[in-house]
């Protein structure tokens, strides 16, 4: 019930800002930026949304190649769809991520491997937007007028290094693990994370292949706001889409709302009015892509029901055979 309480009050936080950022702006300029789109630029963002569904199984499959070789890249497709549509609508952004990580079992993959894979999954594709962010963050010294939203990705990227660095410093960790337990949630969570980067920690080709898969990922993503923001009328070159749109999803990812509603398209506002979008070519982009990821997280659902028909029809004819 408490968890409950706590999504509800998530999810009207979010909506809050989206209203609250609603009541600043000119809502007919909005309507009227929106209904005048280019929708040729949906096709390209369509086509990077694709690729990143795409590029997110094949990190995902390279990274199960750690414990087995017999999984198909179809399975690895099934899964990644079912998990992505999960974490769109569900709250928490994870239960996807767990149930892929415990459906993928196979004689050589255990619950504590698909688990590991699929943490350590999720983990290259954050470390890939704090390694973008910091770039991002050094230009915005130069060019935001309030630096607090810098201040705080920074010390995201503070906190995320460190758990890495003591992840792979043994000793210091061991010394940690005391004041851990102190707090049984972050212990259990600590604990999870760490084993999972064990599992790759003398197999890093392919941690590093996941990374590389992950930077491309990335790449897309901010080129999909670009599209957007272009669609609408925006004039704002691609490179501060590069540099901005790590930050905005790392601080997306403080869990005080469901997915990130209402905190990206506020934090979105703030940075790309101030690199040259006006307010509502700013918030179109932001609500433009989050109904493209809701769009492409039910699609994804789709899919995941026509691979496991497919199965189920092959399980099917292979009885029929046998008898």
């Amino acid at each position: 019930m408490k968890k409950i309480i706590i999504n509800i009050l998530k999810l009207c936080f979010g909506l809050g800002i989206i209203v609250y950022l609603l009541s600043r702006i000119d809502r007919l300029a909005l309507l009227e930026t929106i209904r005048e789109m280019d929708v040729r630029y949906l096709w390209g963002v369509f086509a990077f949304f694709v690729s990143v569904i795409y590029l997110s199984t094949l990190r995902w499959h390279i990274l199960l190649k750690r414990f087995s070789d017999r999984v198909s890249f179809t399975e690895s497709l099934k899964w990644t769809f079912l998990s992505h549509f999960f974490n769109t609508f569900l709250p928490g952004n994870v239960v996807g991520d767990v149930l892929r990580g415990v459906k993928i079992k196979n004689k050589d993959i255990g619950y504590s491997e698909g688990l590991a894979s699929s943490v350590l999954d999720r983990v290259c594709g954050l470390m890939t937007f704090m390694g973008m962010a910091v770039f991002g963050i050094i230009v915005g010294f130069n060019v935001l007028d309030n630096r607090l939203i810098l201040y705080v990705a920074a010390a995201f990227i503070a906190a995320g290094s460190a758990v890495f660095f003591l992840v792979q410093h043994e000793e210091l960790l061991d010394r940690l693990r005391p004041f851990a337990k102190l707090y049984a949630f972050v212990s259990a969570k600590l604990e999870k994370f760490i084993k999972s980067l064990q599992y790759y920690k003398h197999e890093k080709k392919f941690f590093v292949a996941a990374m590389w898969i992950s930077l491309a990922m990335s790449v897309l993503n901010c080129l999909g706001f670009y599209l957007i923001a272009t669609g609408l009328g925006g004039k704002v070159p691609a490179i501060y889409f590069l540099l901005f749109i790590p930050i905005v999803n790392i601080i997306s990812h403080v869990p005080v709302t469901h997915a990130g509603l209402g905190l990206r398209e506020g934090i979105f506002v703030y940075i790309f009015t101030q690199m040259g979008l006006s307010e509502p070519e700013a918030l179109g982009t932001s609500l433009i892509f989050y109904a493209s990821v809701l769009v492409m997280g039910a699609a994804q659902g789709v899919g995941y029901y026509l691979i496991h028909l497919s199965e189920e029809a092959g399980m099917a004819k292979h009885r029929m055979n046998v008898i």
